[in-house]
């Protein structure tokens, strides 16, 4: 009686073992492909993929199909005559990606506009060199003129103002954001390597957005428009850095005994449309961050 006790227990270890491999194997039958399926609706779907190409091709930039080239000094502008031929109105435009031109050939940017109306206009010879580049700040303008003024030799400055220029950091940055990423980096850093290396790289980038949307619904982390509307506060640091930058420029273009810079304050809008009749909330918090900014503009001759 003993031995079959002692042979019975394996028997029934070994069904339960097999019952087991039978319940993974018909879940991973029908579950593996409702998730690769999944993965494949993701990326059939992606907006993305109906755009233009952006990024890095065969080692070229591409901003949404238009191809970026630079000048020897890394700037996407033409060349330009160092020193200046006499007779030239040469005009620098300090700025970020709006200045830069994203998503844009080169010959619509304001700027190449601007240089194609004066020319139209007026008797005469302006450039227009457009001295923008992705995510800049003021501050970076700010360094980006005491580099180079020397060189080009402008006679007049243009600063293009973005609703973000105040923020050195990423547009959505908030400290508790920070602490945020810091303290889930290695969950996120799991997750992508997870998902990338099992090709299911669409459903890892959709979890990480749903962890920061539960985060921003949860209050741990701010939504991007309270969090920039921090660095408008007048006694931010930010904002105090952003007017030493613009009281910088302003010195810089006085001792090349230039014309007041001018400020001029890029609107933005929403890609959908924007009634400023009867703002929403993205279109209200343009109008004032945009506004506090043209504030400056009365300020310039008078200094900061």
């Amino acid at each position: 009686m003993r031995d079959n006790a002692q042979l019975e227990v394996p028997s029934r270890f070994s069904r339960k073992l097999r019952r087991l491999a039978l319940i993974f194997f018909i879940d991973a039958v029908i579950l593996l492909p409702l998730i690769y399926g999944f993965e494949f609706f993701l990326e059939w779907k992606d907006p993305r993929k109906q755009l233009p190409v952006d990024g890095m091709v065969n080692g070229r930039l591409l901003t949404w199909g238009h191809l970026v080239e630079t000048n020897r000094l890394g700037f996407r502008e033409c060349d330009f005559q160092v020193p200046k031929p006499p007779g030239v109105f040469r005009i620098m435009v300090l700025g970020d990606s709006l200045t830069w031109g994203a998503g844009l050939a080169p010959e619509e940017r304001y700027t190449n506009l601007l240089e194609r109306r004066l020319n139209e206009a007026y008797p005469g010879r302006f450039e227009v060199l457009n001295f923008g580049f992705p995510a800049g700040s003021t501050i970076e303008e700010r360094s980006v003129l005491r580099k180079y003024k020397d060189l080009v030799q402008p006679d007049l400055v243009l600063v293009g103002f973005c609703i973000n220029d105040p923020q050195p950091k990423a547009q959505d940055y908030s400290i508790e954001r920070e602490k945020f990423e810091a303290r889930y980096a290695r969950i996120f850093g799991a997750l992508k390597l997870c998902s990338d290396r099992v090709g299911l790289p669409a459903i890892g980038q959709l979890t990480r957005e749903a962890m920061y949307g539960f985060a921003a619904k949860t209050n741990m982390i701010p939504l991007w428009i309270p969090a920039l509307d921090r660095t408008y506060v007048k006694s931010s640091p930010e904002w105090q850095e952003f007017v030493k930058a613009l009281s910088d420029i302003k010195q810089m273009s006085d001792e090349m005994n230039l014309p007041p810079p001018i400020f001029a304050a890029l609107n933005q809008g929403e890609h959908t449309g924007s009634d400023y009749l009867q703002p929403d909330e993205l279109v209200s918090a343009y109008l004032r961050w945009t506004r506090q900014g043209n504030k400056l503009l009365t300020r310039w001759d008078s200094g900061l």
